[in-house]
């Protein structure tokens, strides 16, 4: 499907982007079907962020310094 055109702040300000649906999002052995995601215009940021759109679908802690995700199931 096409993506929808939105505004988003950043820590760089007013960015333009493209807010969509994205099938699978993996991470290591963890996947999350049916993520939202917005892909920004432009060359930054250069990794991809995980938002709250995946995050609020795992379980996720910080212990030492180092973000451990986990399924909810």
């Amino acid at each position: 499907g096409k993506g929808q055109p939105v505004l988003t702040s950043t820590a760089n300000g007013t960015a333009k982007g493209w807010r969509l649906d994205v099938a699978r999002v993996k991470v290591g052995g963890l996947e999350v079907l049916g993520v939202e995601a917005v892909v920004l215009e432009g060359d930054s940021p250069r990794e991809a962020l995980l938002g709250m759109s995946f995050l609020s679908r795992v379980r996720w802690r910080e212990e030492q310094g180092v973000l451990v995700l986990e399924s909810k199931l």
